[in-house]
């Protein structure tokens, strides 16, 4: 079968297309064709804990142009949250119009929330995901129930054929890539 072979830690040109064996399931497992995969550096959401927001609250995603970071913008929205979608370039900022999200590049001064006793609260999901496995499992399904009822919409920025895989990885390293970026294997 094809398959994106990683050859190094060198940056794209690490990534060829090559034959791998074909994958034999185990008794417990099952097979699944792909005809597209999404590409990211982290191949699952990572938004930390999925909760219903109280009025007024607001959201400030950094990172929001990228597949994360949009899907954190579209799971605040769609749990009525106010989004501040913080981005790195004028091309996120367009990609996230386009859906209705206003964004900016910021220059962040991190004094301001101190005085108004406001509160800010960091995810690092991984860490977070081994701590409340459950949680981030329930999360995961709360997620997924979203996108199959249609609330929310994974915006896709750019679709390669699996030849291209060094493009794909080249626009995630160097953040030009908004939304999902998705390889074509067939």
């Amino acid at each position: 079968m094809k398959a994106v072979l990683c050859r190094g830690f060198s940056g794209p040109d690490a990534f060829e297309v090559g034959e791998a064996p074909d994958p034999i399931p185990a008794a417990d497992e099952i097979l699944i064709e792909a005809h597209a995969a999404s590409v990211t550096f982290m191949d699952r959401p990572r938004n930390g804990s999925i909760r219903r927001r109280r009025g007024g609250e607001t959201a400030v995603v950094i990172g929001a142009g990228g597949g994360v970071g949009m899907a954190a913008v579209d799971i605040a929205r769609h749990l009525g949250g106010r989004v501040i979608a913080l981005v790195d370039s004028e091309t996120h900022v367009a990609a996230l119009r386009r859906r209705g999200v206003a964004g900016e590049v910021p220059k962040p001064a991190m004094n301001p929330p101190l005085p108004k006793n406001f509160s800010v609260v960091g995810v690092f999901a991984g860490a977070w995901e081994d701590r409340e496995p459950e949680a981030a499992r329930q999360a995961k399904e709360t997620v997924m129930e979203w996108i199959g009822a249609a609330h929310l919409r994974p915006h896709v920025g750019l679709v390669v054929p699996i030849e291209e895989i060094g493009r794909a990885m080249a626009a995630i390293g160097d953040r030009s890539a908004t939304g999902r970026v998705v390889v074509k294997v067939r």
